[in-house]
């Protein structure tokens, strides 16, 4: 499979080739390239466990998403183990985006991921300038409305009212740091 950097960077994920390079460097080593289960089918997942808050902080940045604590039953022998998990769509992006930087195993593994599962579609296709617009009608119309207009749930319109979905389009938002560029010097110099 030959897939273009370029290509994999029309993605939502918004990071620099460096931070791309860097993460598929933890993916070879640390991460997993999960194949859907029966309960939930559409959905492929990348999962990434361990001990290292500072490293795993960078990678939920990475991939936008929080992370989990996974609380040991024994905390006196074992490290608390913390996870990051995409799944779906999201996911399938993310390993086109690292594809080229990974060895020949893991290149493996994904073919037969995206083989799978490379004719899913997004379930939310709403675009940046579609949630720009929705926002924008904030006050002047009712969310129902809107919400029928973009062929949307109503929570959804609300979420982007509020800053829950597509905080980034709030006025006054600062951009996303890099998350390479986060240190422990910078989080508490804040």
């Amino acid at each position: 499979m030959t897939i273009s950097y370029k290509e994999c960077m029309i993605t939502e994920f918004d990071l620099t080739e460096i931070e791309v390079a860097w993460l598929a460097g933890l993916l070879e080593g640390e991460g997993s390239f999960l194949d859907a289960p029966p309960s939930s089918p559409r959905s492929p997942r990348l999962v990434v466990s361990m001990t290292d808050l500072d490293v795993i902080e960078k990678v939920a940045r990475c991939f936008g998403v929080s992370y989990v604590k996974n609380d040991r039953r024994n905390p006196e022998r074992w490290k608390t183990c913390y996870v990051v998990k995409i799944s779906g769509t999201r996911a399938m992006a993310m390993m086109k985006l690292v594809y080229p930087y990974m060895g020949q195993r893991r290149r493996q593994k994904i073919d037969e991921i995206l083989g799978k599962h490379g004719n899913l579609t997004p379930k939310h296709k709403l675009s940046k300038a579609q949630a720009q617009v929705i926002l924008t009608l904030k006050g002047t119309a009712p969310a129902r409305e809107v919400a029928s207009k973009f062929q949307l749930h109503i929570k959804t319109v609300e979420q982007i009212w509020s800053g829950k979905r597509w905080a980034q389009l709030q006025e006054g938002s600062p951009n996303r740091p890099s998350p390479l560029s986060i240190t422990a010097e910078t989080v508490s110099s804040t």
